[in-house]
C-alpha cells in the first residue's frame, strides 16, 4: 500500500478492525533492490506515526519486524560499492507477454 494515496481511503466504509500494515522502514537502508522493485519511500517509525494519525485512524501498537537483521543490512549497506551494486531479484517481463 503506498502511504500517499491514504490509509483512510483504503479503510472507507469498512466495519471497525484492525489494519496490518507493513512498509519498508528506514531510508537510509535505500539499496539496489529498492532502486529494482521501485521502492518509492521507507519509512521512519515516527514519520509512519504521524501519517496513519493524520488520516485519523488510531494507532494501538506500532512495531518493527526483522530488527534482528538490522546489523547484518547495516554492514551489506555499508560494504557496497555505489557503482557496483545490484539486485538479485528480476522483473516479470512487460504487457503483453505478462497478462
Amino acid at each position: 500500500m503506498e502511504l500517499s494515496a491514504g490509509p483512510e481511503r483504503v479503510c472507507a466504509g469498512a466495519a471497525p478492525g484492525r489494519l496490518l500494515l507493513r512498509v519498508p522502514a528506514h531510508n537510509w537502508l535505500r539499496g539496489a533492490h529498492d532502486r529494482q522493485i521501485h521502492t518509492r519511500h521507507r519509512y521512519a517509525p515516527r514519520e509512519l506515526r504521524q501519517k496513519i494519525q493524520a488520516s485519523g485512524l488510531a494507532i494501538r501498537r506500532l512495531t518493527s519486524v526483522g530488527l534482528g537483521l538490522l546489523p547484518g543490512a547495516v554492514l551489506k549497506r555499508l560494504m557496497e560499492s555505489p557503482a557496483n551494486v545490484h539486485s538479485d531479484v528480476t522483473l516479470p517481463p512487460p504487457w503483453p507477454i505478462n497478462c
